[in-house]
């Protein structure tokens, strides 16, 4: 009887397949990075919004605009939407305290702009604004400015009772609060765009063109409008509901309250 001889392959272990680990892909590392955040994801809509509004201080700027305010609008703005991108990564409550600052800069332009009009500071005032067409454009300078020392109060209360009004189901009370006040910014800049309009078509005296006459309403319109519904939204899903971390105060809070 022949004895059958069984063939053995050998392979090389250069070809052997190898199976790689499968990397994520840019969607999800992207959907990762924005879960890893400790502040709610709100923070970083009015992030967004502060951009498109550091856009139109730069269009403003170019367009030669108001260039005695304009610029510290632009700094204010900067300040504050680096602060939402901060606080939305890290969760320090100190932004709190920086967006106060920015609107407490942005109080003293509005007043300087209703004292003394588009001036510089070194060139005295000019006062004619205030028994000219002008006039209601000064008034809503002082109602923004008021408006812009509610904002600073209820930031920096936010920031000394981040628990306050903190239920099951709703947070910090001075997010309502802000979303509420900030209203009062919408109305402000559909009157100033709306009256310049006039101001552009009858006066021979005052200009107050159509780039500025359209920042006014894309600010009052569109982007003013997005930062309250995001501060009310975050009053709706930041209660005690979800889950419960602690801010650098030691008080228990929902990671969207930091």
């Amino acid at each position: 009887m022949e004895q059958s001889s069984s063939a053995f392959v050998t392979m090389n272990p250069d070809d052997v397949p190898r199976v790689e680990a499968v990397k994520p892909g840019k969607r999800q590392a992207f959907g990762k990075w924005v879960r890893t955040a400790r502040g709610s994801v709100q923070l970083a809509v009015r992030g967004c919004v502060g951009i498109g509004q550091g856009i139109l201080d730069v269009l403003l700027l170019s367009n030669e605009v108001d260039l005695p305010h304009v610029p510290f609008v632009l700094v204010a703005h900067f300040c504050s939407t680096l602060s939402f991108f901060h606080q939305w990564r890290s969760g320090d409550p100190k932004m709190f305290l920086v967006r106060a600052g920015a609107s407490l800069l942005r109080v003293g332009v509005q007043f300087h702009t209703a004292v003394c009009g588009r001036t510089w500071p070194a060139d005295g005032c000019d006062l004619d604004g205030w028994s000219d067409i002008r006039l209601p454009l000064r008034i809503a300078a002082c109602a923004a400015g008021s408006q812009l020392i509610g904002n600073a109060l209820w930031l920096i209360l936010h920031y000394l009772y981040p628990a306050s009004g903190v239920t099951a189901t709703t947070g910090c009370r001075f997010l309502w609060w802000r979303g509420v006040w900030r209203i009062i910014l919408c109305v402000i800049n559909l009157f100033r765009g709306s009256y310049k309009i006039d101001v552009y078509l009858t006066s021979t005296t005052v200009y107050r063109g159509p780039v500025e006459i359209s920042v006014n309403f894309l600010r009052g319109g569109m982007l003013t409008p997005v930062a309250v519904w995001s501060l009310l939204r975050q009053y709706q899903t930041t209660g005690t509901g979800v889950v419960v971390a602690q801010d650098a105060h030691g008080i228990s809070l929902p990671p969207g309250e930091l």
